[in-house]
């Protein structure tokens, strides 16, 4: 049978020699039957892990899209994520709200011009690091349509939630 070694029991060492024998953390029981080492081994796993997950704030990623039509013809959604608007009637706007689940977003679009050949593509979107937010948006235009004509702007906000609001703009 193995016998529990109390946290403060000195003894002599085994194999014949006279080295004292110190036993500091316990095989000790608790009252249940469990080693006291493993019962703080535990505690401590839990408390570590308690910490980590309210380290990181709640974060809610509310994404709102506004897509505006700054021409005289309507511009169409070739492609995008998250089924964006289709059509954009002549000098309309509409404005559509995504949700996020996570710590980084990303929202892209391509809307033909209905005034000349080509379109522009569209992409925006954050990643939450350590250090906060970061923020990114671009347009840039094919075709006969120039890329300053594809306007893109981005609010930031700097706490959480990290909620944003993205404007696609086509000129041309």
């Amino acid at each position: 049978m193995t016998r529990l070694i109390d946290i403060h029991e000195i003894g002599v060492g085994d194999r014949g020699s006279s080295e004292p024998l110190i036993r500091t953390g316990a095989l000790s029981p608790t009252p249940g039957g469990t080693p006291r080492r493993m019962v703080r081994r535990a505690t401590v796993a839990v408390l570590a892990m308690v910490v980590c997950a309210f380290s990181f704030p709640v974060v809610s990623m509310n994404v709102k899209v506004t897509i505006t039509n700054n021409t005289a013809k309507p511009i169409t959604n070739i492609s995008s994520t998250y089924g964006l608007p289709r059509v954009i009637e002549p000098w309309g706007t509409q404005t559509v709200t995504l949700w996020m689940g996570s710590f980084s977003s990303s929202v892209s679009a391509d809307y033909a011009s209905g005034q000349v050949p080509g379109g522009c593509l569209f992409q925006a979107g954050h990643e939450v690091t350590s250090t906060g937010p970061t923020y990114s948006g671009n347009g840039a235009g094919y075709g006969q349509v120039l890329s300053p004509i594809c306007y893109v702007n981005v609010s930031n906000r700097w706490s959480p939630p990290y909620d944003y609001d993205v404007t696609f703009m086509i000129s041309q």
